[in-house]
C-alpha cells in the first residue's frame, strides 16, 4: 500500500471515528433545538400528536396562538438592523493606519461581494429558533479564468449537518481543533469525478434532517488541525518569516533562525468509502463560526437553549 492510500485511510477513520464522538456530544442540543422550531414553525407543532389527533377525532378544535414566534421574529429582525460589524484596529507602535484602512476595505469588499448578511442572518435565525447556527468561510475563485482565490462568506442552513469539535469552549470557535461538514450532492456528479465506489458518509441521528432525493450521496468535509515543523528566519531588514514560506535558499539570508511549529488547517472531501480529496486551509483556524443562543455551563457540561425553549 502506497504511502498516500495509507494517510487516506488513516484521515477517513478518524474522520469516522470523530463523527461518532461528536455526534454523541451534540445529538441533545440538534433534537432539542429541532423541537424547538417545529414549535414555533410547524401548524399543530405546539400540541401533543396524541392529543391532537384524539381531539380531532372528536371534532374538537386545537387552536393555537403562536405568540412565540413573534417574540423571537422581533428579536431576529433587531440583531438585523445591528449586525456585527468587522473592524481593522492599528494597536501597537508597528500598526499602520493607512495598512488598517486597506484591510479594513478588503474584509468590506469580501462581506459585500459574497452577500455575508445572508450568513450572518440565517446563523442568528437559527441561534433564536434553536439556540445553535453556523457561519462558513471559504475560498473560491476570482473568475472563471483566473487562478486567483478570495475569501467568501457561506451561510450553513442547517446547523445539523455540522459536528463541531466537544472540546472546543470559546463562543467563537476558534479553540476548535476538527470539524465536520456533510451535505447532499448530486451522486451521478460525484461518481463521475471520483469513481463508482464513493459511498454515504453516513451521520447517525433521531432527526430525518437530509429528506435525501433518490440520485444524492453525502458528503463531507473533514477539517482538522495539524502542527508542522518549520523554522523561523529573522531576516537582515528586520521582517520575520517562516522558511517554508521563502524556499530552502532563505536561511543564507537570515540574521537568526530558530526551529519551531507552525498550525495548519487540513481539509479533506470524504465519502463513506474513500478519500476524495485533500488540501490545506489558509489560516490557522477552521473556517466555522458557531453562533450559539443561551449557554449555560454546569461543570463541564454544556446547555445552549434557543430563545423559546421555557
Amino acid at each position: 500500500m502506497s504511502k498516500e492510500n495509507k494517510q487516506h485511510e488513516q484521515i477517513l477513520a478518524d474522520a469516522k471515528a470523530f463523527k461518532k464522538e461528536a455526534q454523541d456530544y451534540w445529538q441533545e442540543t440538534f433534537d432539542r433545538g429541532h423541537d424547538d422550531k417545529e414549535f414555533v414553525t410547524v401548524e399543530g407543532g405546539q400540541w401533543d400528536a396524541a392529543a391532537r389527533a384524539k381531539r380531532t377525532a372528536e371534532g374538537k378544535p386545537t387552536l393555537e396562538f403562536n405568540l412565540l414566534r413573534t417574540f423571537a421574529m422581533q428579536q431576529i429582525n433587531t440583531m438585523r438592523q445591528n449586525r456585527p460589524q468587522i473592524q481593522v484596529v492599528p494597536v501597537d507602535n508597528g500598526a499602520d493606519t493607512d495598512i488598517a484602512k486597506i484591510l479594513g476595505g478588503l474584509i468590506k469588499d469580501t462581506e459585500e461581494a459574497s452577500n455575508a448578511e445572508d450568513a450572518t442572518d440565517q446563523a442568528a435565525e437559527n441561534a433564536v429558533f434553536g439556540g445553535l447556527g453556523f457561519i462558513r468561510l471559504i475560498t473560491d475563485y476570482v473568475s472563471d479564468d483566473s487562478f486567483n482565490q478570495e475569501p467568501r462568506f457561506v451561510p450553513i442552513e442547517n446547523p445539523e449537518a455540522v459536528l463541531l469539535d466537544p472540546l472546543s469552549k470559546r463562543l467563537d470557535g476558534s479553540d476548535a481543533a476538527k470539524c465536520l461538514v456533510v451535505e447532499w450532492v448530486k451522486k451521478s456528479a460525484i461518481k463521475a469525478q471520483y469513481g463508482e465506489d464513493a459511498t454515504d458518509f453516513e451521520v447517525e441521528g433521531a432527526t430525518d434532517w437530509e429528506n435525501k432525493p433518490d440520485d444524492t450521496v453525502l458528503i463531507a468535509e473533514y477539517f482538522y488541525k495539524e502542527d508542522v515543523s518549520d523554522e523561523l528566519l529573522l531576516l537582515e531588514d528586520g521582517s520575520i518569516a517562516f522558511k517554508s514560506e521563502l524556499g530552502e535558499d532563505s536561511a543564507a539570508f537570515a540574521v537568526e533562525t530558530r526551529p519551531t511549529k507552525r498550525t495548519e488547517i487540513k481539509w479533506a472531501k470524504i465519502s463513506g468509502s474513500k478519500v476524495l480529496e485533500t488540501g490545506v486551509f489558509p489560516g490557522k483556524f477552521i473556517p466555522i463560526v458557531p453562533v450559539y443562543g443561551a449557554v449555560n455551563w454546569i461543570g463541564n457540561e454544556r446547555h445552549v437553549f434557543s430563545l423559546i425553549h421555557f
